[in-house]
């Protein structure tokens, strides 16, 4: 048989719980105020989660912004390339049409050393036929002179005639 606990026993066991009780209540609010400023916590840091997730959010609008933004200016890019790239052949084709004419003008163009060569004795030539014909002039008039068709004044007057005066 087992042996009853007293009253005594009793009381004491169960005041013992009671203060347990007591105890684990006291532990129970305490802990429910710790619960509660971690709900507070936890809250708060929902907001600013939300808040960062609102941010993000924005980026992201931005960054597709941006994103077109690049790839319209790519686009342009490329067009401004192509725009430069036709223009760029065409002014080739052009020099080299000017290259090809000024080697034709190089070609058969005369130098001024040339045209001073050639004048310098196209002069000599005509000097030489004007002295030719002035020696003529001279002997036509001698024998004028001599014929008596001329008389001595009128010979000294047309050999003191231009180009080259007789003396």
């Amino acid at each position: 048989m087992k042996k009853e606990p007293t009253n005594t026993q009793m009381i004491t066991r169960v005041s013992g719980l009671e203060d347990k009780t007591v105890s684990l209540g006291i532990k129970t609010v305490s802990l429910e105020g710790k619960v509660n400023n971690l709900g507070d916590k936890v809250t708060r840091l929902e907001g600013k989660v939300n808040g960062l997730s609102n941010k993000v959010d924005r980026m992201d609008v931005k960054i597709t912004r941006l994103e077109k933004s690049v790839d319209e200016i790519k686009d342009t890019t490329v067009q401004i390339l192509e725009a430069v790239g036709v223009f760029s052949n065409n002014t080739e084709k052009r020099f080299e049409k000017l290259e090809n004419r000024v080697g034709k003008i190089e070609v058969t163009m005369v130098t001024k050393e040339y045209l001073d060569e050639k004048l310098l004795n196209l002069r000599a030539d005509l000097l030489l036929m004007m002295r030719k014909g002035n020696l003529k002039l001279e002997e036509a008039v001698a024998i004028l002179c001599e014929r008596k068709a001329i008389t001595p004044e009128e010979a000294k007057r047309i050999l003191a005639m231009e180009p080259f005066p007789s003396e």
